[in-house]
């Protein structure tokens, strides 16, 4: 059997409506994975000079003190009575990766390059504040139990290899 012109005209229009159908359907797909990266590597971006800001100032705090490298992450330094700004840093350090964490898991940001970018930096963050996060969930009250949870599956997550 052999297609008519006006036969040949209708398949060849139906194919064009299906990838029409097809575009439309992945044109918003393909934006909103291409914002979630740009949206991440800006906030990653930010992310590192406001890491790296806290840091330095906790530094300069642990060294007013003269604190040394084995006590400056423990619970007893940082709630001590007259360390309210070197509790301060650790919270708003705390609370800035939390925010991260909480976005990935929750879609808003991509896990990927948040692992790529700062995926060791927080592991590494939360091993040296383990014993103050521990310490501080046992406070009284409930609003610490869940003291930075928001970044418990990823830092437990395994690195990468090649990461």
């Amino acid at each position: 059997m052999r297609l008519t012109f006006d036969q040949k005209l209708n398949c060849v229009s139906i194919a064009a409506a299906v990838v029409t159908a097809l575009a439309a359907i992945a044109i918003p797909f393909v934006l909103f994975l291409d914002a979630k990266s740009n949206r991440t590597l800006d906030v990653m971006n930010n992310l590192d000079f406001r890491v790296a800001e806290i840091i330095d100032k906790k530094r300069e705090l642990d060294e007013a003190k003269k604190i040394d490298d084995t006590d400056r992450f423990s619970p007893e330094y940082i709630d001590a009575v007259g360390n309210e700004a070197v509790q301060s840093q650790v919270f708003r350090l705390l609370n800035l990766y939390e925010g991260i964490c909480i976005g990935g898991e929750e879609g808003l940001f991509s896990l990927d390059i948040i692992e790529e970018m700062r995926g060791d930096a927080l592991r590494e963050t939360w091993k040296d504040y383990d014993e103050y996060i521990v310490a501080h969930r046992k406070k009284p009250g409930e609003e610490h139990l869940q003291a930075w949870v928001g970044c418990n599956d990823i830092v437990s997550r395994p690195t990468p290899k090649g990461a």
